[in-house]
């Protein structure tokens, strides 16, 4: 069973009494097997950003990979690789300002705290936001067809079937499959909002330190 939608620390305070101006930079790390709702939730919360004047971007592992002049492939090295790349690129755009939402399976624990260390060594929030889809549910909805053909034989290296995927440990964020992209955005908008008030509030330092 899912865990509900929860956030690891309580929320300092309402974003209806705090207007999206002035922020800082900082990243959303959306990670989750495959066809867990990453994208769609990504898209979600960009728009809500955008709409109480944030400065967001979207970067999407697939559409990342798609861009790479030197192709990756599937094997651990690979998407540590573009892990660590898309991190660089994420870092990137937080220092011109933006809120970054990384949506990436990251399938690898120690990938994704190298990332976690190096954004927040630069100055800015990590924030982890694990889906908590189950496996079932991501086959059931299987928008690119991957899992059935790798089910059948046909893929290999396929994170859930034949590949890995290491659970976040302390995520700040979980988010269950039964909640609505639009809700867990919006619930996303009241951690975000304060946390990019000052650069590493302090307490959110001491309770993700990994």
């Amino acid at each position: 069973m899912s865990k509900p939608l929860l956030g690891r620390l309580p929320i300092p305070q309402s974003s209806a009494d705090m207007p999206f101006t002035n922020h800082n930079g900082a990243v959303l790390w959306l990670t989750g097997l495959p066809a867990a709702g990453k994208t769609t939730l990504a898209q979600n919360l960009h728009q809500l950003l955008e709409d109480v004047g944030a400065t967001s971007i979207i970067l999407d592992g697939d559409e990342l990979r798609k861009a790479r002049t030197v192709p990756l492939g599937y094997t651990k090295e690979d998407r540590d690789e573009a892990v660590r790349l898309a991190g660089l690129e994420a870092m990137q755009k937080a220092l011109d300002g933006a809120i970054v939402i990384v949506a990436m399976v990251s399938p690898f624990r120690d990938a994704r705290r190298a990332v976690r260390l190096r954004v927040k060594d630069a100055g800015f929030h990590f924030i982890e936001v694990f889906l908590d889809t189950p496996i079932e549910i991501c086959i059931g909805r299987d928008p690119k067809g991957l899992y059935g053909k790798a089910l059948n034989g046909e893929l290999s290296n396929m994170t859930g079937i034949d590949d890995p995927y290491e659970t976040p440990e302390k995520p700040e964020v979980i988010i269950g499959w039964e909640h609505s992209p639009n809700s867990a955005a919006e619930y996303l908008i009241d951690w975000v909002n304060p946390l990019v008030r000052d650069p590493l509030n302090q307490q959110i330092n001491k309770s993700t330190e990994r």
